[in-house]
């Protein structure tokens, strides 16, 4: 191995960073193999050159994991999803990439990739970001009246429920006591002076 290596151990985890004289780099979690079995449906369409098997068997259970070096070019990635159904998730991780999960799916199988990409490679970045599926919006909130309170009532009031009304009880309690222990210390200092 000509190059640099980190362990970075992190949370109770460990991960081990390669990355060579060529700017080839590889991520190895260590608590998973270094072994790989790549599918034989797969195994022509991989350009080995610029895109390394780590570890993984292409299952749902064990994706194949890929590491995709920074002479990778757009049509090696294309090569490999070429004749599938190309579904694409963004996962968050702690590597130097961006990682995405791939499923490619055809009328007689289905395999599932994890491609880790250097920054580096902006290229096949925007290409994969392109065919990432959008995240559904969450639901519009019922119509409050346009009044600002998020409450869910149609109250007539123009300003928004801060919960600060809560704290002025709490607030006044405190006050009372501090003025009930000065009174107190007062008139005790008081008979303490005049015996």
């Amino acid at each position: 191995f000509n190059g640099v290596g980190y362990y970075i151990f992190e949370n109770g985890h460990g991960l081990y960073f390669f990355k060579d004289k060529n700017g080839n780099s590889a991520f190895f979690d260590e608590n998973e193999t270094s072994e790989y079995n790549i599918p034989q449906s797969l195994k022509d369409s991989i350009d080995t050159t610029v895109i390394t098997p780590v570890y993984g068997k292409g299952t749902q259970s064990s994706p194949l994991k890929l590491e995709v070096s920074v002479k990778a070019t757009v049509e090696s990635i294309q090569k490999l999803m070429s004749g599938y159904k190309v579904t694409v998730k963004i996962t968050p991780t702690r590597s130097v990439g961006v990682t995405y999960d791939i499923t490619l799916t055809n009328e007689v199988e289905t395999h599932y990739l994890q491609l880790t990409v250097p920054t580096q490679n902006e290229a096949v970045i925007n290409f994969l970001n392109s065919l990432v599926e959008p995240t559904p919006l969450p639901a519009p909130k019922p119509d409050n009246g346009g009044n600002g309170n998020n409450n869910g009532s149609n109250q007539s009031s123009e300003t928004p429920e801060t919960g600060y009304g809560q704290l002025f009880g709490w607030f006044a309690a405190g006050m009372a006591f501090i003025i009930a222990g000065y009174v107190a210390y007062t008139t005790n200092k008081r008979k303490n002076e005049s015996k």
